[in-house]
């Protein structure tokens, strides 16, 4: 039966791992682990660890004050080319408050799993961890920052100093034999029970710990010592793979199995396969621990090894002999020189390929750079890539495959020179290329000039939209000012879809998808264009004014035989003067008035109310005092409601309110005031009605609307029942405007159809 041997570890923390500290001694005949690895360390092992030098992103989250004010969400941080940090939705520090920022790397990772829905000052929440092979890394950071006035006229970056929440273990093993001609091979080094999955809480005020599933365990591959290479006595070597496990305390119990081969020179004399047990060690966070073995005679083998012993029985006594007395000094079996490699050189720009014939008698070849380092090669040909019109010297060695019969051959050198650095190929800085060269070249350091139409756009306010030519579409993220210093260039330069835009920018992608960040405008040309808002009236009204925006000469048709005259024509910006007749009906009724030039329509409907109306569903169109008005964080965005668009405000961001005041409404008396409202997707949506600066009515809580959701236009169902609000006002005179405001932590919501009667 196979003996069990205890380990004996040591561990070194990451912010010291070239110190070693043994934690308990062994009896003789034991795998005894001490510190030999970090100082006779010859060859570096696969590290799955993340460092400063190679994370690229993180996300991050963080609220202000208590878990209610949240400021991210998981938002994607990633490191430019440049080193500089960025990410899309920018938020901006406000005084005097108490900011918590915790982040969370690797990204898109499916074994790391975060639940922030109970963050709080103290940490993010919980993190679930499946650790498949120990080859997934796992990083974590706090940060508290107060902004005061002072700091939020100047403000610093946000500093993360980034922790691993896992543990990280190595192997190495050591040849304590004492005969030089013993050579060990260390292979297939396994843990095979470390925990699997893992979930740690971050939230709390007390130490931090993980807690693990039973029965669910994963195997921890190391590989062979060296490579399997053979090490000589007192030799040692470290494991090909570092691994990363979940930390547990000191009750867990870990097996280890490996192979150990034993050779007398070349000749291999022994395999044998240990299983050995690891008890009483505790893995904490954030430490390396290194385990260091040495095999000895006493437990490479189930039993200990037995010496040869020799004993003299007896000698024989000389015999006398006869000797010619002639002696044969030549040496017929020295070895021979093996003969100096022919080698060719030939240049393609900076790459120089050396090839030659193969050498009888050679096992391999040694190639070496001007006074570089040498290196083996097993085959006859080398590629080496230099630097442009630089002449280099390579020097070539056959490497003998029997010492005894050959010695490595005399070195043949071989002079090449590369050449000129090639002049571009393609498109350089500043050209005009399609939309296709341009996603087809991927450059994301070089800026290009591209023209096309716009084709779709998704906001407004930064300029977010299609740009389309005749071999492909790009989606263009923000458009900035020509000296590319400010945002919201969309409005200043009066755009619109379907003009067609030249701009400048650099290759990009989001979530996998190509796209120009922050675009630099160059110009456009307008394409014709003719738009009106449609327009709800009284039962009673008589006339109608509908503002018509242009850039040319339109004609006017329309389909109801109540309106009893209108304005014909109309050139550029203008009015559109409607005469109807009262509507004595008890239905509302809708006019289509059609606006057309040569190469462009559009329509406009004017509704009117029923006879005695109680109440505007079914109207989705809003008034005239809706268009223009002012407020934060509100975006004048479209819904489409049973095919056809309508204007709407969108209220908020994910964290922060917005507010709409509409332009004074041009009524007076005691007035209703309906709307529809929904909720943003998922989320608990608020708002608050106010006329001329007072609340009136309670806090409405808006039902979440799947359509409300990504970019514009939203595609609504609105449901009479629940997303239709009625509020009977007092008092309102010409010169009344009404605010529109969602409320913390419920902060965006959509509005359209908004009446007055």
């Amino acid at each position: 039966m196979k003996k069990l041997f205890t380990l004996a570890l040591a561990f070194a923390a990451l912010a010291s791992c070239n110190t070693v500290e043994t934690l308990e001694s062994t009896p003789a005949g034991q795998i005894a682990f001490d510190n030999s690895f970090v100082e006779i360390k010859t060859r570096e092992a696969v590290d799955p660890s993340i460092t400063t030098a190679t994370i690229d992103a993180f996300d991050v989250w963080a609220i202000m004050g208590a878990n209610t004010g949240v400021v991210f969400e998981g938002e994607r941080v990633s490191k430019g080319e440049d080193g500089v940090w960025s990410y899309s939705n920018l938020q901006y520090w406000m005084a005097p408050h108490n900011y918590y920022f915790f982040a969370v790397a690797p990204v898109d990772d499916a074994n790391i799993t975060v639940d922030a829905s109970e963050i709080n000052p103290y940490g993010i929440g919980k993190i679930s961890f499946v650790n498949e092979n120990g080859s997934c890394d796992l990083l974590y950071t706090e940060k508290e920052i107060f902004s005061d006035e002072a700091f939020v006229n100047a403000p610093q970056k946000v500093s993360l100093q980034f922790g691993h929440l896992l543990s990280k273990l190595k192997f190495s093993f050591t040849n304590r034999f004492t005969n030089e001609n013993s050579y060990i091979v260390v292979k297939n080094i396994t843990i095979t029970d470390a925990p699997k999955l893992g979930e740690i809480a971050l939230n709390v005020n007390t130490d931090i710990a993980w807690q693990t599933t039973a029965g669910e365990t994963t195997a921890l591959v190391f590989g062979d010592v060296e490579g399997a290479k053979r090490l000589a006595v007192g030799e040692s070597g470290d494991c090909a793979t570092q691994c990363l496990t979940i930390p547990a305390d000191n009750t867990r119990r870990y097996n280890i199995e490996f192979d150990v081969e034993l050779y007398n020179g070349d000749q291999l004399g022994m395999t044998s396969h240990k299983v050995v047990k690891l008890e009483g060690q505790a893995f904490e966070i954030g430490k390396q621990y290194a385990l260091n073995a040495d095999i000895t005679p006493d437990n490479i083998a189930d039993e200990a090894l037995k010496p040869i012993e020799f004993d003299v029985i007896t000698v024989n006594p000389w015999v006398d002999g006869d000797i010619n007395g002639k002696f044969d000094w030549d040496d017929e079996d020295a070895p021979v020189a093996l003969a100096t490699p022919v080698v060719t050189a030939s240049v393609d720009v900076n790459v120089v390929t050396l090839t030659w014939e193969a050498v009888e008698g050679a096992a391999s070849y040694t190639v070496q750079v001007d006074d570089d380092v040498v290196e083996p090669v097993s085959g006859t040909t080398y590629t080496f890539e230099g630097d442009y019109e630089v002449e280099y010297t390579f020097t070539v060695k056959a490497i003998a495959a029997d010492a005894e019969k050959n010695l490595d051959s005399e070195a043949a050198v071989v002079k090449a020179t590369t050449e000129a650095k090639p002049a571009p190929q393609g498109p350089v800085a500043g050209d005009t290329v399609t939309v296709a060269k341009f996603l087809e070249m991927k450059d994301t350091a070089t800026e290009f000039v591209l023209t096309g139409k716009i084709t779709r756009v998704a906001n407004i306010t930064y300029g977010n939209f299609d740009l389309t030519d005749e071999t492909g579409t790009i989606y263009i993220f923000g458009l900035l000012t020509p000296d590319g210093d400010a945002q919201k260039q969309w409005a200043a330069a009066g755009l619109r879809e379907n003009d067609t835009i030249t701009l400048k920018g650099k290759y990009s992608e989001y979530n996998n998808s190509a796209q120009i960040k922050n675009a630099i405008y160059v110009s456009h040309v307008s394409a014709p264009f003719i738009s009106a808002s449609a327009l709800t009236v009284e039962a009673t009204a008589t006339s109608a004014t509908i503002a018509v925006k242009s850039n040319v000469a339109w004609k006017v048709a329309c389909d109801a035989a109540w309106v009893t005259s209108y304005t014909q024509s109309g050139e550029n910006d203008g009015t559109l003067e409607i005469a109807i007749e009262a509507n004595t009906t008890t239905e509302n009724r809708a006019a289509t008035f059609t606006l057309t030039s040569d190469n462009v329509e559009s329509t406009v409907i004017l509704t009117q109310a029923a006879a005695g109306a109680t109440d505007t569903k079914g109207t989705y169109t809003s008034e005239a005092f809706m268009t223009g008005g002012s407020g934060n964080k509100f975006y004048a965005e479209k819904v489409s409601v049973a095919g056809t668009p309508y204007n709407c405000y969108k209220l908020g961001t994910s964290s922060v309110v917005g507010d709409y005041t509409t332009k004074a409404v041009g009524e007076s008396g005691d007035l209703t005031l309906s709307f529809y409202a929904v909720g943003w997707n998922g989320k608990t949506s608020k708002l608050n009605v106010y006329l001329d600066g007072v609340k009136v009515g309670n806090t409405l809580t808006l039902v979440a609307n799947s359509g409300a959701a990504n970019n514009s236009p939203y595609t609504i169902t609105p449901n009479d029942a629940k997303d239709y609000y009625s509020i009977e006002l007092t008092g309102v005179t010409d010169a009344s405007k009404i605010k529109f405001e969602t409320v913390s932590g419920a902060t965006r919501a959509i509005i359209f159809g908004v009446q007055l009667y």
